[in-house]
């Protein structure tokens, strides 16, 4: 029997984002499996494409990765798709996983770190120590990408908020490019907790930051037009330990 781990991000062009979260999980995850192949892909083609043009960097996709694995004798494999709920990405990631799941053994992957109700108060645990003593007090806004007409996982976005709220503080809100979520919703609610003017600040909810972020720029844009004094952390949650954890509490489950 061989095991290995294959670590699935959409990945960035930027090699310093790519250090500070892909990398480090990988680091991780071989710290605590010794004896366990560990491999990094980047799960989008145009990142891929881009990595290629701008550092001469050629990274395999998941399929051609996986193949490389049982090539070389792998029989077990976990893959850690490093995701913050059960979104397009992640799913399309299940899919070619399971495509090739009949050359090994046993398969397995490893769910979103918010992906059950269980995981509420963990994920909200894990953004109170990160983001409590960033914010000052201040209003919070984190920004996800969540997904569209899941129904099930925008009750738990809402639950997770709810709970963010108990714990940081009423000034706490998540809007999500996809899902219903979205950034009027937030303003409306803080226009409802008297929230109309002062610091805001700004944060991805998502493992990794883009190396550009139209959607993500386009809620600063509105905040400042709305006259709030916007302060973003543009850095993705594999850069903080307390979520490293949590992603690999996910592969723990599964291992």
């Amino acid at each position: 029997m061989k095991r290995a781990v294959l670590i699935v991000c959409r990945g960035a062009v930027d090699k310093d984002i790519r250090r500070k979260t892909i990398e480090e999980l990988h680091l991780s995850v071989s710290e605590r499996f010794e004896e366990t192949s560990v491999v990094s892909v980047v799960s989008d083609a145009e990142v891929r494409r881009k990595i290629k043009s701008a550092h001469g960097e050629t990274m395999d996709s998941v399929k051609v990765a996986m193949m490389k694995l049982q090539a070389d004798g792998v029989t077990h494999l976990t893959v850690l798709c490093p995701s913050f709920v059960s979104d397009e990405s992640y799913r399309t990631v299940s899919r070619d996983v399971t495509e090739l799941s009949g050359v090994f053994t046993e398969v397995r992957v490893a769910r979103p770190i918010l992906d059950t109700e269980e995981d509420v108060g963990l994920v909200s645990r894990a953004a109170e120590n990160v983001f409590k003593a960033e914010t000052g007090g201040d209003a919070l806004i984190l920004v996800a990408d969540g997904d569209e007409g899941d129904e099930d996982t925008d009750k738990l976005v809402d639950k997770l908020e709810a709970d963010l709220r108990d714990r940081i503080g009423r000034r706490c809100y998540i809007v999500t490019h996809k899902g219903k979520k979205k950034l009027f919703f937030a303003l409306k609610d803080m226009m409802d907790d008297d929230i109309t003017e002062g610091r805001v600040v700004v944060a991805p909810f998502e493992f990794m930051t883009d190396d550009e972020s139209e959607e993500y720029d386009d809620i600063i844009d509105r905040l400042i037009y709305e006259g709030y004094d916007v302060d973003s952390i543009y850095k993705g949650l594999g850069e903080y330990e307390d979520f490293q954890r949590l992603y690999l509490r996910k592969m723990y489950m599964e291992k």
